[in-house]
């Protein structure tokens, strides 16, 4: 776990941003050191893949059998606190947050609004390892 707080302090200490498309949809991304740009945002259809696949961050990779509980526990908490700042910051939106534990590996934490007329990103019934907070 050596630097782990380091290499995840943007998701356990999470700042978001907001970007309008020309319909006026508001996106909600995660502070990373890229931020997307408008016309990147104003070409997209699917509202839900485009913050999923911008809000998704890896976690770590390859963990060792006898610690993937504790990884696990920790993908939990942090999952948890993730939607907690966002419903914080953002109370009149709704989101969902998936966590994809893969010790085999990479480990992967991702967030969407839950958007009006579009799928969730997963199904996370249809696939081990995947969980919705």
């Amino acid at each position: 776990m050596k630097n782990l707080i380091f290499d995840l302090e943007e998701v356990i200490f999470p700042e978001f941003y907001v970007n309008k498309d020309t319909q006026g949809n508001e996106y909600v991304f995660i502070k990373t050191s890229e931020k997307i740009d408008n016309k990147i945002i104003a070409f997209q259809k699917d509202k839900t893949a485009l913050e999923a696949f911008e809000n998704h961050i890896h976690l770590w990779d390859k963990i060792k059998k006898k610690d993937q509980n504790k990884y696990k526990l920790l993908g939990f908490k942090i999952a948890q606190n993730l939607k907690k700042k966002l419903e914080t910051e953002f109370p009149n939106k709704k989101f969902i947050v998936f966590l994809q534990l893969d010790f085999n590996e990479s480990s992967i934490i991702r967030f969407h609004q839950i958007w009006d007329g579009e799928p969730l990103y997963f199904d996370a019934n249809e696939f081990s390892g995947i969980y919705e907070f």
